[in-house]
């Protein structure tokens, strides 16, 4: 905020400048009819007034005032004439700077024609238009006769008074801009106001001649104007103004106006140069930034198009031309830019054919643009890539080009790939878990049942004659016992419930067994044909490779459907390394047996031999099938840690190839052991605990059978309770999954009660915790149920003749 002290020096300072301009401009004035040909006060005043603020209106007017007393006037006019004078002053000021702030305020930044022209219109004509009335005024004091002609000069004079000398006020910071940026500024500017004062000195000297000496000066203000730009060329003509004041005093009443408008027309043609010449200048220098940003900008773009890590390419839309193409797109299709641009996309071999691209091209022109295709297009080596495509028509030329950019997701595209086919083996491991904890439940309640048909069949057929009718119908049943009972291990294979027994062997044996039974079973018209190339040992569960085998080779005789045909297994090694695909990806890379299994049936489509795996599907009839074989192949091959793939052609036939890894170098193969006879007991004591009835009475019939003593309880707390009561016996035989107290809980019992007791485990299932869980407790011996009087009979003495410790299962 500006303290009482600067204002009040701000205002006698003001006073004192328009004071000393109106006296100067007093001095130009030769009678009181012409007045001064331009009024310096008013120019000066405005400019203080629009600088400051409207309250120096009042030292505009006490500055008019004052020199009105300084020159004398207060003796020719009266002291209320000079007061309504200074009235006049502050009206006039007043209007004017109203007319500006409302209308004008970009008018006095004088920057252009159009400013210039609002500038003369809201402030130098309204101020002249009151002005002059002051003019007239004294012409009626002084009774002159020409109150028209008076009231054009005066008019004429106030508007030039602010044209000459406001301006160059209103613009001195532009000016001061503009001179800093000279080099030796100061002896610039006094060489400049040298020449014009030589130049005016000439006219006042030459004025006698006319006023159209005054055009002398035109030359360095139209140089001036278009060197130094528009508020230097205010100032030179304020400058010229007041050297050639002197001019005016001396001309008569006509020459007068005509001076005027000649000093007019110079200030004019001076300012419209300097602004004409100042917009080209500014049209100049945004033209060459433009250009200089056009540049740069185009730097930029080629920097982004060569550094993007995309594919683009600039090609001409109807042949493939190629304009230009980027690193990336380069990269991308293993070519080289040097050799690209230039020649066809065609040429370039990127795509698979022309009619990929016709039609991609017509999309694109149909739609202007695309964006994220996904198609297929060649490296330079042929590889197919899987890219993102987008596009987009623009005309170059009148030509119209294609502007395309690329991303490769061949990489994403397979990950992707992989993750479906990870899920997919998801869903199958979960299918696979829910069956088998479905298939465990029911292999324990259906082996139970089983163990009392088997068990009651063998008893029959003990007890019956030799050649006794029934004997027959019972080995039927036992014969239907087995293939249930087979049934159920397949469906615990297939989900692999049950628990493998390696051994290292050849394959070729089972090979020659499975074809053995098929040659006792199948139509002549079928041949069998089995050939060796290679055959390394493998570790392999014996009874899962032969079921394997059976299960493939009763498949082919099916898809042969009574009709002649071939039959061929062969074994052969072959080598799997990291990029194979399908089935053989999740191999380990090494040397694997292929058994390639192969028959000339029926054949599938693919999309049945998509499906062949899955657990439950077939295509055969009601009664023909189960749909479990191959499944149970499937899964017998992965607890192998190999695999099996398919190659089938609808009415040719069909191709298995089973991978098994080879056995490691120095690994020898196991002998075969052969099955005992069931020994028989010498009379030893057996506890026998389970909680079906059936069961119980018919192991305790078979034990008796073999010559062992029982006592049987389907309580197992009661057989516990006369245990521990003092009973004694040889050996615990024991059911593993019971209501009350499990076979486990049994034995931690018995190991309590009586530790050298032996206990034998039944079960019909056991998995791979139930085992480790026997071990611990100290179970010498399992047995699977349903068990034959043979097995029953050998892990029976197996246990007798062992302590408790762990081993095997019978």
């Amino acid at each position: 905020m500006l303290t009482w002290w600067t204002r009040s020096a701000r205002y006698a300072l003001a006073i004192l400048v328009l004071t000393l301009v109106a006296l100067a401009g007093s001095q130009w004035i030769s009678t009181p009819m012409q007045g001064s040909p331009f009024w310096p006060a008013a120019g000066v005043g405005l400019a203080l007034v629009w600088r400051y603020g409207p309250t120096m209106v009042f030292a505009v007017a006490a500055g008019d005032l004052l020199a009105g007393l300084l020159s004398g006037a207060h003796h020719a006019l009266s002291w209320p004439i000079l007061g309504a004078l200074a009235l006049e002053e502050i009206l006039k000021m007043s209007v004017t700077y109203a007319l500006l702030r409302r209308w004008g305020r970009r008018a006095v930044q004088l920057a252009t024609l159009r400013e210039w022209g609002l500038f003369l219109v809201l402030a130098a004509l309204p101020l002249g238009v009151l002005g002059a009335g002051t003019g007239v005024l004294i012409d009626h004091l002084f009774s002159i006769e020409q109150p028209m002609q008076t009231y054009m000069h005066w008019l004429t004079g106030d508007v030039l008074g602010v044209l000459f000398f406001a301006p160059p006020l209103l613009l001195v910071s532009n000016v001061r801009k503009t001179v800093a940026r000279w080099p030796n500024p100061w002896l610039r500017v006094l060489g400049l106001f040298a020449s014009v004062a030589a130049l005016s000195a000439l006219v006042s000297w030459y004025s006698r001649t006319g006023v159209a000496v005054v055009v002398l000066v035109l030359p360095v203000l139209l140089w001036a104007a278009m060197r130094f730009g528009p508020a230097v060329t205010t100032w030179i003509a304020m400058f010229f103004a007041t050297a050639s004041a002197v001019v005016w005093v001396q001309m008569t009443s006509s020459a007068f106006l005509s001076f005027q408008m000649l000093v007019a027309g110079v200030l004019a043609a001076g300012m419209v140069t300097a602004l004409v010449s100042d917009e080209a200048k500014q049209m100049r220098r945004q033209l060459e930034t433009t250009v200089e940003q056009l540049k740069e900008s185009q730097e930029r773009i080629a920097r982004i198009f060569h550094l993007s890590p995309d594919a683009i390419c600039f090609s001409r839309s109807h042949d493939g031309l190629v304009a230009e193409i980027n690193a990336g797109f380069a990269r991308l299709f293993g070519l080289d830019r040097e050799t690209s641009v230039g020649r066809t996309s065609l040429d370039l071999g990127i795509w698979p054919s022309p009619i990929d691209r016709i039609a991609l091209i017509a999309e694109v022109h149909a739609k202007g643009e695309v964006r994220d295709l996904e198609i297929t297009m060649h490296h330079r080596s042929g590889a197919p890539l899987c890219v993102r495509f987008s596009a987009r028509e623009t005309r170059v030329n009148g030509e119209v080009y294609l502007v395309s950019i690329l991303n490769d997701i061949t990489e994403q595209r397979a990950a992707d790939e992989r993750l479906r086919r990870s899920e997919r083996q998801l869903q199958q491991a979960q299918k696979l878990e829910a069956i088998g904890t479905l298939a465990s439940g029911i292999a324990h309640d259906f082996n139970n049942v089983l163990s009392a048909v088997i068990g009651n069949a063998e008893l029959a057929q003990l007890e019956l004659p030799p050649k006794h009718p029934s004997r027959a119908n019972m080995q039927q049943v036992l014969q239907a016992s087995q293939r249930a009972a087979g049934l159920i291990q397949q469906i615990l294979t297939f989900t692999r419930k049950t628990e493998s027994k390696r051994v290292v062997s050849k394959v070729t044996p089972i090979v020659k067994e499975t074809l053995r039974f098929l040659k006792a079973t199948i139509p002549a018209s079928i041949e069998l044909r089995h050939r060796v190339i290679d055959s390394p040992a493998i570790a392999c569960d014996l009874t899962q490779l032969h079921q394997v085998m059976l299960n493939l080779c009763t498949n082919a005789v099916h898809a042969m459907k009574s009709r002649p045909g071939l039959i061929e297994i062969v074994e052969e090694t072959a080598e799997v390394d990291g990029s194979s695909e399908g089935a053989l990806a999740e191999l380990t890379p090494g040397k694997y047996l292929r058994l390639r299994v192969l028959d000339t049936g029926c054949g599938m489509t693919p999309e049945v031999a998509r499906r062949v795996f899955d657990p439950f599907f077939t295509t055969k009839k009601p009664g023909e099938g189960t749909g479990l074989g191959l499944s149970v192949v499937h899964g017998i091959m992965r607890n192998h840690r190999g695999a099996v793939t398919i190659s089938s052609t609808p009415g040719q036939g069909t191709v298995f190839h089973l991978y098994f890894p080879v056995a490691p170098v120095g690994e020898t193969e196991t002998p075969p052991v052969q099955p005992e006879a069931a020994p028989r007991g010498r009379g030893q004591r057996v506890l026998l605990l389970d909680d079906e009835i059936a069961i119980v009475q018919v192991a305790e019939r078979l034990l008796r059978s073999l010559g062992y003593e029982v006592e049987a309880f389907s309580a197992p707390e009661a057989g516990l309770a006369r245990l521990a009561g003092g009973g004694h016996f040889d050996v615990v035989l024991t059911d593993l999954m019971m209501p009350r107290i499990t076979g486990l809980m049994v034995a931690e019992r018995v190991r309590g009660l009586a530790p050298e007791l032996p206990v034998v485990l039944a079960s019909g299932f056991l998995s791979d915790e139930a085992l480790q869980g026997a071990r611990e407790q100290g179970v010498v011996q399992t047995i699977d149920k349903p068990y034959t009087l043979d097995a029953l009979g050998r892990a029976i003495s197996a246990a007798l003749r062992s302590t408790p410790a762990p081993t095997g299962r019978s």
